[in-house]
């Protein structure tokens, strides 16, 4: 059964839908089958980021309302065996769909792939609870800056409650010069002030 890994936090731009597509192609490069699915039904990037704008047809939505199969919405990236990608709606219609449809959607794919990366959006929708219900850990992405990480303690801890236990920080864009000053906080304020084990620091 693949292992299903939710990239988020509560701010945007602060880089997910990049480590999204980078832990993605890691972890492919390391012999894996992935999956790599745009779970921010109001952006959709990660077509873009995958070089993928024009190559799909289906979306995630599609899929999860019973207007298509799983297969039917999914497109190798840049032609790669093991490596697929299933695009977030292009325009959301606001649809309402039931978290046993994220259940299903999830565990049928599971059993074909290695690792499944959700890309989230960056505030607390239906379509959002429900992707990271079907979630095995998190990794949260902060940007270094005060407001992003205050966002940053607030997602783990919603997500924390939520019963997901295996959480992970990634810093973006890190100033080291701000931080010895005391401008910014230090690594090691960040992690004291989230909780959570550090993943990396870009």
């Amino acid at each position: 059964m693949g292992r299903v890994i939710f990239v988020t936090g509560f701010k945007g731009g602060v880089g997910k839908t990049t480590v999204s597509a980078n832990l993605a192609s890691t972890l492919h490069a390391l012999g894996n089958k992935v999956l790599v699915i745009d779970g921010d039904f109001g952006m959709r990037c990660m077509d873009m980021v995958l070089g993928m704008e024009n190559e799909t047809l289906f979306d995630c939505s599609d899929v999860l309302s019973g207007r298509c199969a799983p297969t039917a919405a999914m497109t190798e990236v840049r032609g790669m065996t093991d490596f697929a990608f299933i695009p977030a709606p292009m325009n959301h219609s606001g649809e309402i769909i039931p978290t046993a449809s994220y259940a299903r959607f999830i565990s049928e794919l599971r059993q074909d792939f290695d690792y499944i990366i959700i890309d989230s959006c960056a505030e607390m929708t239906d379509y959002y609870l429900s992707f990271a219900s079907q979630a095995d850990e998190a990794v949260i992405v902060t940007l270094h800056q005060s407001t992003s990480v205050r966002a940053a303690e607030k997602t783990a801890a919603r997500l924390s409650a939520m019963g997901i236990k295996t959480l992970s920080l990634v810093v973006n864009g890190y100033r080291e010069k701000f931080a010895e000053k005391g401008r910014l906080p230090s690594i090691a304020d960040i992690i004291n002030r989230s909780s959570v084990r550090l993943l990396g620091v870009v």
